[in-house]
C-alpha cells in the first residue's frame, strides 16, 4: 500500500511537471512569434524612414534640376510607402500598440504628397519644366516689345522700357521684392511717356496684358517661394520635418518594446 502510494505521488508531480514544461514551451514559444512580429514591424519603420529619405531627394532634384523624371520617383516611392505603412498598422494591431502615432504619420505623409504636388502644377503652369507656360507667354511679349522699340526714334521712351526690363530680368535672377517695386514704378513711367506720343498709344492694350501676366506670374513666383523657408516650400520643409520627428518617434517605441520582450524571452 505504502508503495502503491509513493508511485502514485511520483506519478502526480511527473505530470504536473510535464504540464508545467509544456505550458513554459508554449508561452515561450508566444513570447518568441511576438518578438518576430515586433521585429517586422521594426523593420517595417525602419523601412519608412528610408522612404520617406528617397522622397526628399526627390523632391529636392525636382526643384534643383526641375525634371519631371524627379515627381514621377517620387509617386513611385510614395506608393511603396503606403504598402509599407499598412502593413506596419497591421502589424502593431496584432501586438494591440498605440497605432496614433502611425495615423498622424499617413496624414503627414499625405499632405507632403498633395503640397509637393501642388508645387510641380505651379512649376508647369510657369513653363519651368515643359517650356510651354507663363514664361513662355512673356517670352513672346518681350520679344514684340523690343520690335516695337527698336522702330520709334523716342529716346525717352527707349530709356524706360529698357528700365523696366532690366527690372524684370533682375526679379527672375534674385526674386526681391525691391525688383518688384520698381518694375511697378518703371511700368506707370512707361504709361506716362506712351502718353505723351500720339504715335505709341497703340501700344497700351498690349502692355496691360503684359501687366496682367507678369503679375500672375509674380503671384506664382510668392506662392511658391523664394527660397525653401518661404512660401509653400516652408509648408513643403516645416511638414516633412514634423514627418521624420513623428517617424523617429515610433521606432524607439517599437525598440523600447522589441527590449523588453527579448527579456521576457530569455526568462
Amino acid at each position: 500500500m505504502v508503495l502503491h502510494s509513493v508511485k502514485s505521488r511520483l506519478l502526480v508531480i511527473v505530470l504536473i511537471s510535464l504540464a508545467s514544461m509544456a505550458v513554459l514551451i508554449q508561452n515561450q514559444n508566444t513570447f518568441t512569434d511576438k518578438l518576430v512580429l515586433l521585429e517586422h514591424t521594426s523593420q517595417d519603420i525602419i523601412e519608412l524612414e528610408l522612404k520617406v529619405a528617397h522622397m526628399r531627394k526627390n523632391e529636392q532634384l525636382f526643384f534643383y534640376h526641375k525634371l519631371l523624371d524627379y515627381p514621377l520617383a517620387f509617386s513611385q516611392t510614395y506608393t511603396a510607402f503606403q504598402k509599407r505603412l499598412d502593413l506596419t498598422i497591421k502589424h502593431m494591431q496584432q501586438e494591440s500598440m498605440d497605432i496614433s502615432y502611425l495615423q498622424k504619420i499617413a496624414s503627414r505623409v499625405q499632405t507632403y504628397h498633395d503640397s509637393f504636388y501642388r508645387l510641380v502644377a505651379m512649376y508647369r503652369k510657369l513653363g519651368l519644366l515643359e517650356h510651354d507656360g507663363l514664361l513662355q507667354q512673356l517670352e513672346g511679349f518681350n520679344k514684340g516689345f523690343n520690335d516695337f522699340f527698336a522702330r520709334i526714334e523716342h529716346k525717352d521712351l527707349t530709356i524706360v522700357y529698357m528700365k523696366l526690363m532690366t527690372n524684370q530680368q533682375r526679379f527672375f535672377n534674385f526674386q526681391t521684392e525691391s525688383e518688384l517695386v520698381e518694375h511697378e514704378v518703371n511700368l506707370h513711367k512707361l504709361r506716362s511717356v506712351i502718353s505723351r506720343h500720339p504715335d505709341t498709344t497703340a501700344l497700351i492694350p498690349t502692355l496691360d496684358r503684359y501687366e496682367k501676366l507678369f503679375r500672375e506670374i509674380t503671384d506664382i513666383y510668392n506662392l511658391i517661394g523664394f527660397t525653401r523657408y518661404e512660401g509653400l516650400r516652408k509648408v513643403l520643409h516645416d511638414n516633412v520635418q514634423k514627418l521624420e520627428k513623428e517617424l523617429s518617434g515610433t521606432t524607439a517605441l517599437v525598440k523600447e518594446r522589441v527590449k523588453k520582450r527579448k527579456t521576457l524571452v530569455k526568462r
